[in-house]
């Protein structure tokens, strides 16, 4: 289970399960993430890459403004769902998966790391609560509000 996890700037993408990768992977969940401004310096990298497997889910996380794509999927089985989605690209592979919003996630200060969601965020109160971990980066108590918040951090 991959969560609560901020990726942002990295010169490949934020997260990777590689298609190049040996042995069985199954069963792996990506959830509750803030996915930044990934791919900075390979031309196939971006958000979240899902190059193989069985059994992948990825719910709740904000991908937002990574080179290339925002969520890459080339696995038929996956599961994915309310994702916040800014900046589609339509990239090979690429999608938006289902009950996905895609905006600004209107973060307080990304340019200073600070990926905490303003209380004007679309993200507030429309996420998932199927396998949604009880606390969020900060060690808050989830869901705070009527809902669950999409990405790393529950809006307090």
């Amino acid at each position: 289970m991959i969560y609560n996890n901020i990726a942002y700037n990295n010169g490949g993408s934020g997260i990777t399960i590689a298609w190049y990768s040996n042995g069985p992977i199954s069963d792996i969940t990506i959830i509750s993430n803030t996915i930044y401004r990934n791919g900075k310096i390979s031309a196939s990298a971006g958000g979240i890459d899902i190059g193989r497997g069985s059994n992948i889910v990825v719910r709740n996380n904000i991908v937002s403004q990574n080179n290339n794509y925002q969520i890459r999927n080339t696995v038929r089985s996956a599961t994915i769902d309310h994702n916040l989605i800014d900046g589609y690209m339509n990239y090979q592979f690429e999608t938006l998966g289902t009950d996905h919003v895609e905006a600004s996630p209107q973060f307080v200060n990304q340019a200073r790391s600070n990926f905490r969601l303003k209380n004007s965020s679309p993200a507030i109160d429309i996420g998932s609560s199927i396998g949604a971990p009880k606390v969020d980066f900060d060690g808050n108590s989830r869901p705070i509000g009527t809902g669950y918040d999409i990405g790393a951090f529950e809006y307090v």
